[in-house]
């Protein structure tokens, strides 16, 4: 049985060549066909048991059903996508602060910069002051390195040892 979403299959993974997830309200006028699905889960369901079509994932959020293709996109971007569009921005940036400071690193605050963020320098700003503002996301420090701005979870991180690690060369002690 043919997915009423096959028509669909070349567009949503061009989108996601270019970073982008999109619903099927959002995919309608960039196709120009006109489908109904009644239930986009049974017939994103019916599309991925062709073997040809198991790229395509599906990710929902309430009412919204984000398609994209993990052959150009990872998983945890499309999440991270999703959660900003559904306004969860400060959670999701804390997560991902938090998850680069499990692997002891540090984030560089110019990743705000780039997709899925895109934040210009007043939003950061903003983002920042409603980070230290929150008491779930208290946690979240930030420090001025060597690259520039960079954040750290405090709960994996001592703000000494963040300093060490964005002021570092990693190519010191190479060779």
């Amino acid at each position: 049985m043919d997915s009423p979403l096959l028509p669909l299959v070349g567009f949503i993974r061009l989108l996601s060549q270019r970073g982008r997830l999109a619903t099927l309200e959002q995919l309608l006028p960039l196709t120009g066909l006109e489908l109904e699905v009644e239930d986009v889960p049974a017939a994103w369901q019916t599309l991925v048991a062709d073997p040809a079509y198991r790229d395509v994932r599906l990710l929902s959020e309430g009412e919204n059903h984000y398609l994209y293709s993990n052959a150009s996109m990872v998983d945890a971007y499309a999440e991270r996508y999703v959660a900003i569009q559904s306004g969860r921005l400060a959670q999701t940036v804390a997560e991902h602060i938090r998850h680069y400071s499990a692997l002891g690193e540090v984030f560089p605050q110019s990743t705000l910069n780039h997709p899925p963020y895109q934040l210009d320098e007043t939003a950061q700003a903003a983002l920042r002051a409603q980070l230290q503002a929150d008491d779930q996301t208290r946690d979240i420090d930030w420090g001025e390195g060597r690259d520039g701005p960079y954040g750290f979870s405090c709960h994996h991180l001592s703000r000494d040892y963040a300093a060490v690690l964005a002021n570092q060369d990693p190519f010191e002690f190479c060779c």
